[in-house]
């Protein structure tokens, strides 16, 4: 027991030493840093070829789902990504200051948009939320006819989505 409760204290004396630690100790910080942990694509990142597929795997058959999507990363503002599938091809060149873009199709899905997302820009959804400033859940016991059963609660908060050019008010 005394072991653990010195392994406490010294945790405790390093977050408040290391202020960057406390920050991703406190809900504050929580998102920002899932944020750093989740994407590739953040300055200093390691150089990465990477190649993904999608298919719809309960109908094979149906192949609006199929799409490939590969991407050249050397920095965060040097990458090439491809799009490709049977509706659509979009390629995306960063090149330092210079954007370039060439789109065929109709419109790009929003189920491929979230999915290209999810690979390489993580934590977008996190970006700007602060779990300090929802409620916070709760810990605690409740007593019923003589039993004692354990109480908790997370905790919530709000946050805006952006899709194209509408917003709305998520709560979380």
């Amino acid at each position: 027991m005394r072991r653990y409760y010195l392994l406490l204290c010294a945790i405790s004396i390093f977050a408040i030493a290391c202020p960057a630690i406390s920050d991703v100790f406190s809900l504050a910080g929580q998102p920002q840093h899932a944020i750093e942990e989740s994407q590739i694509t953040l300055p200093g990142s390691v150089p990465f070829h990477l190649k993904a597929k999608t298919l719809e795997s309960t109908d094979r058959d149906n192949d609006t789902h199929d799409a490939e999507i590969e991407e050249y990363w050397i920095s965060p503002n040097k990458w090439r990504r491809e799009v490709k599938s049977t509706k659509l091809s979009e390629t995306l060149i960063q090149n330092d200051d210079r954007t370039s873009e060439v789109f065929i199709g109709d419109y790009e899905p929003n189920w491929l948009r979230q999915f290209t997302i999810g690979l390489f820009d993580l934590g977008a959804p996190l970006a700007g939320v602060d779990l300090s400033k929802g409620r916070q859940g709760s810990r605690g016991a409740k007593i019923t006819n003589g039993v004692m059963t354990s109480v908790s609660s997370c905790a919530d908060f709000n946050f805006l989505a952006r899709v194209g050019s509408v917003t709305n008010k998520i709560f979380s």
